[in-house]
């Protein structure tokens, strides 16, 4: 597709956030430029805050032609504004409620290995927030079951799909859960990891 505006997207080739949306970039043939950063390091992170008052990544630059550069946050209002410029069909209710599964389990997972990346034992079981966290990730992953088995590669590649795959990738690649207690989940990754840019975007092992 021969876009009519310049993509921008900001982001690193790990955040499952920003996976996704590259995920829905090439499945909709959307030419794209994603300009990677290291938060990390000092001077992305200078860099990042000055575009992103948040904070936190992914960010879309959309240029027009000879129009100013326009900046959205968040990648579901990226996607929210996608939808509109494409005239996509809008998620439904039960949709948006889906989605909203997928991005709490992504966005406790996150907050669960941050912790853990600082030093913190999530598992010691001695602290009440960090159980409810767990909790959190483990009712949503039993209340999901029946939509995931029913989802197909050929049939449901759509944004909700690309959410759950980038999030339990990213949550395998971390280690931040196991899969071992939901075969349903482990046998989804293996029937989607086909789907079209799952290898483009594939984490980096390195």
């Amino acid at each position: 597709m021969e876009n009519k505006v310049d993509f921008t997207l900001i982001g690193s080739f790990t955040s499952p956030y920003v996976r996704k949306l590259r995920l829905l970039f090439l499945a909709k043939e959307i030419r794209f430029e994603l300009q990677a950063i290291n938060y990390l390091t000092p001077d992305d992170s200078k860099f990042l805050k000055s575009t992103n008052p948040i904070n936190k990544i992914p960010v879309l630059l959309v240029k027009e032609k000879d129009k100013k550069t326009t900046t959205v946050y968040d990648s579901r209002v990226i996607f929210q504004f996608l939808t509109k410029k494409f005239g996509w069909v809008p998620l439904s209710l039960e949709e948006e409620n889906t989605l909203s599964f997928i991005d709490g389990m992504l966005d406790t997972a996150i907050n669960l290995f941050s912790l853990q990346r600082a030093g913190l034992d999530t598992k010691a079981g001695n602290n009440s927030y960090i159980e409810r966290q767990w909790e959190r990730i483990d009712l949503i992953l039993k209340n999901m079951k029946p939509w995931v088995c029913d989802q197909s590669p050929d049939r449901d590649w759509n944004f909700l799909n690309m959410s759950l795959y980038s999030f339990l990738d990213w949550a395998q690649f971390r280690t931040v859960i196991s899969l071992t207690e939901y075969p349903e989940y482990a046998d989804y990754l293996n029937r989607f990891k086909l789907c079209k840019g799952v290898s483009e975007t594939e984490i980096p092992k390195t």
